[in-house]
């Protein structure tokens, strides 16, 4: 697993939505990959607030607010961590 700060060295905070958009390799499904399948966004959870309970679905909360996002392979917001 990366370390925090390779993970933070390649984060882009956007300054309208505060969202952590991914800078590193996006998968064909468009999410942030740190590496070994490992996608960004469970690191980033993993390493912020520890290990992911059993059943916990994480979810990128900026596409719910995006009512003009499709969804899909496409969404930005899966780049988010």
């Amino acid at each position: 697993m990366p370390t925090l700060a390779h993970l933070l060295s390649r984060i882009k905070i956007d300054p309208v939505t505060d969202c952590w958009v991914w800078q590193g390799h996006i998968t064909i499904y468009g999410y942030g990959e740190t590496g070994k399948h490992d996608r960004a966004h469970r690191v980033s959870y993993e390493l912020l607030r520890g290990p992911i309970p059993d059943g916990l679905q994480l979810d990128h909360l900026c596409h719910g607010r995006d009512l003009a996002c499709v969804g899909g392979n496409s969404c930005l917001h899966r780049r988010c961590n």
